[in-house]
């Protein structure tokens, strides 16, 4: 006789990824805030080197690799340092469709309380947050990309925090998933943050 399994994979509400085998759950994430990243797959590269080619520095951005304690335990965080109050920022673009897109990326305080993330559509405007590393609140900057959009930011422990961006398309266009080593509305050109892991999907 045949014994027919079937196993699928699939996420919560609460970004919990579910493997089950049969309707039963035989691994999971939950509990663990490194895993539980609210997306599907990651449709970003090399998102633990921000030094790679693959991320674009603009104006005047740098990157120290490898200088701090990440989440994790390792040390593979970046230091993204602004250098100019001139937009200093790394980003990547994705080829992007009608759904609804997360962006989360891990943040800590070097020597700014507060830094901007953001995530522009192309030939319709930019969805900014202003997230503040000291408390781990959240503020639209700006939203002249007229979307309705959901923002958060959870503590991890050890100063780091899980800042999450969500919005949806209605058409397909880029999308640039961006972060500031500073506040877009108050520059300082010494300022500072920890960056680790960048995941967008859908």
């Amino acid at each position: 006789s045949r014994y027919r399994l079937k196993a699928e994979a699939c996420y919560t509400t609460d970004g919990t990824l579910s493997i089950r085998v049969n309707g039963r759950e035989v691994a999971t994430t939950r509990g663990n805030p490194l895993l539980s990243l609210n997306s599907r797959c990651n449709l970003l590269t090399h998102t633990e080197d921000f030094s790679n080619a693959a991320w674009t520095k603009s104006n005047g951005v740098t990157i120290t690799a490898n200088s701090a304690v990440a989440p994790d335990g390792a040390t593979t965080a970046d230091t993204l340092t602004a250098n100019t109050t001139s937009g200093p920022s790394v980003s990547q673009i994705i080829a992007a469709s009608a759904a609804q897109y997360t962006f989360t990326v891990y943040l800590k305080r070097d020597n700014v309380d507060a830094v901007t993330v953001e995530m522009i559509r192309a030939g319709v405007g930019y969805f900014k947050v202003l997230v503040n590393l000291t408390n781990g609140t959240t503020t639209q900057q700006d939203n002249s990309a007229g979307v309705t959009a959901a923002h958060s930011a959870v503590s991890v422990g050890s100063g780091w925090y899980r800042v999450t961006m969500s919005l949806t398309y209605t058409d397909a266009r880029n999308l640039t998933c961006l972060v500031w080593p500073t506040n877009s509305a108050a520059q300082s050109a010494t300022d500072r943050v920890f960056i680790w892991a960048i995941v967008t999907g859908k």
